[in-house]
């Protein structure tokens, strides 16, 4: 049985599209992290993922956008962020809420 303790991080590839996340954590390379740190996407920062086809996602933080490969998105650990009153609970995986 999957419980939502059990869903609380994974894999921003995993993510469903229109889902609110949270960074956990970045790829462990220095220089990857240091280039994501550069454009604000640091372990904490609130996201958005915006689209996800063709190898791609595109996430949106504040007012920027930013694409990025299905496999650098797989090493991008997130969690679901608290939805809103006015906006339907999800688990923030592709398939909604289990």
């Amino acid at each position: 049985m999957i419980t939502s303790d059990s869903l609380s991080y994974f894999r921003l590839s995993m993510a469903c599209v229109g889902a609110n996340l949270r960074v956990v954590s970045l790829p462990r390379d220095p220089v990857i992290q240091r280039k994501f740190i550069d454009i604000g996407l640091n372990p904490g920062a609130q996201i958005r993922l915006d689209q996800q086809s063709q190898g791609m996602v595109l996430i949106q933080r504040g007012n920027s956008r930013c694409a990025l490969s299905l496999a650098l998105a797989h090493k991008i650990v997130v969690q679901p962020m608290q939805p809103s009153p006015t906006e339907p609970a999800s688990d923030g995986l592709n398939g909604g809420a289990q």
